[in-house]
């Protein structure tokens, strides 16, 4: 019984603390969105989902650009997000 109680509260912190970082990240994520849409560019889910789909479309390909385009498309969005936040 004594594990029971212990075990749901462990349950309990994990859920409240994965919920608090949901939150947080939404937050984010709409922030980032408002900055790509002002510069003219689709949503983060779009360019992730097109990414993805066009990674595993070529995967056993010739080669893996657009992973590596993805993944400095989004450096250079972090960069950018971070530019702006320090206004």
């Amino acid at each position: 019984m004594v594990r029971g109680i212990i075990l749901g509260g462990l349950a309990f912190v994990a859920v409240f603390a994965a919920e608090r970082q949901f939150e947080n990240l939404s937050k984010d994520i709409d922030r980032y969105n408002s900055l790509r849409e002002m510069s003219g560019e689709s949503s983060f889910f779009k360019q992730a989902l097109k990414s993805g789909l066009d990674l595993l479309s070529s995967f056993g390909g010739s080669g893996g650009g657009d992973g590596l385009s993805f993944f400095a498309a989004m450096q250079q969005d972090v960069v950018r997000y971070a530019r702006i936040s320090a206004m």
